[in-house]
């Protein structure tokens, strides 16, 4: 043909490669192909599950899917007995002596096929890193829609973040694998998709991390349950705090005032013989100006701190009480204005 242009094979190979790779495999045919992997270390299922994709939201699916259909969750952890029963009886493995803590307990959920949702997210986590995708656990506080009220609002469950699509995304792998039978406390295996790379916004609703970078909003809403009490992160009973106020988790005052947060301490000399909590190693590259970091005061008795916080013109909207580099209270700061100031 006239005026046709004639490309080297290696670079018409090249551009079908590029187009073949720009052809992501649909979510249903991994879930379909993961189904029957079977491995007997994280490592090797790691490779099982994904050297057949080429793209690392492929790779992703494939490790949600994957343990979110094979592990069970682990009803016994919350039966005292069977758990001392089950560990009498265990005899000590050594498979993965030396490795890391994320590793180990990855290995055994992967041993066990059972686990809550700090061996979901660990198992997780260590498959993610073994097919050298970016991932993080994050911990924090999760409710279920209509239980809220009586769920003490403090840590009480774990997640995932993944770097893929160069962002941050989210997922849950154990609320996706199934739900409880309050009535029968047993488990139904249930795959659910909305908790596979949830938009930030949704996540928010009912997954609160005690590091609000890691809601990956801008400006993160306060939950229901700061009405009643501000956010207890871990950190909180790591320290056995005793007491606290104010009791409610938002503070009302208005530019000017000094806003006093007090912390009674349980045992003091113990407290501070306690290791602080170490940052993740990867964090989100979201601006971060809306809160503000408190430290205790002048101590003039260890047991009792006082905290205070003068209301800038351009105040935080969060208030983090630090304790031994942890932070053991959030409070949200609602401005009011002043009678007669704006009209």
């Amino acid at each position: 043909m006239k005026g046709a242009v004639k490309l080297p094979l290696v670079i018409l190979s090249s551009m079908l490669c590029l187009a073949l790779r720009a052809q992501r495999v649909p979510d249903r045919l991994i879930d379909d192909a993961v189904e029957s992997v079977t491995a007997r270390t994280p490592d090797s299922l790691a490779v099982r599950l994904t050297s057949r994709y080429s793209t690392d939201r492929e790779k992703v699916r494939a490790i949600f899917r994957w343990v979110s259909g094979h592990i069970t969750y682990d009803m016994d952890h919350f039966d005292r007995a069977a758990r001392l029963a089950r560990y009498k009886a265990s005899r000590p493995d050594t498979t993965y002596e030396g490795r890391s803590l994320n590793e180990r307990i990855a290995y055994g959920v992967l041993k066990r096929r059972k686990a809550v949702c700090d061996g979901y997210a660990r198992l997780f986590q260590s498959l993610c890193e073994t097919a050298g995708i970016r991932c993080i656990m994050i911990t924090g506080y999760a409710r279920s829609e209509g239980d809220h009220v009586n769920t003490p609002f403090v840590a009480n469950h774990s997640w995932n973040a993944v770097y893929i699509d160069s962002s941050w995304q989210l997922l849950d792998a154990t609320w996706a694998s199934g739900y409880v039978v309050s009535n029968t406390d047993s488990f139904v295996a249930s795959f659910d998709e909305s908790y596979f790379l949830t938009p930030p916004s949704v996540f928010i609703r009912n997954h609160y991390p005690e590091d609000l970078e890691w809601t990956l909003l801008t400006n993160p809403p306060a939950l229901p349950e700061f009405d009643q009490a501000p956010y207890r992160p871990a950190a909180f009973l790591k320290y056995r705090i005793a007491s606290y106020s104010p009791g409610t988790g938002v503070i009302e005052a208005a530019v000017g005032d000094t806003v006093a947060i007090r912390l009674e301490l349980s045992d003091a000399d113990r407290s501070r013989k306690v290791a602080a909590g170490l940052r993740p190693d990867f964090l989100p590259t979201v601006p971060y100006e809306s809160w503000v970091n408190i430290e205790p005061g002048l101590i003039v008795n260890p047991k009792r701190l006082v905290y205070r916080y003068i209301v800038p013109a351009k105040p935080a909207s969060w208030l983090n009480i630090i304790y031994n580099k942890d932070v053991v209270l959030r409070y949200r700061l609602s401005i009011r204005t002043r009678p007669g100031v704006g009209g």
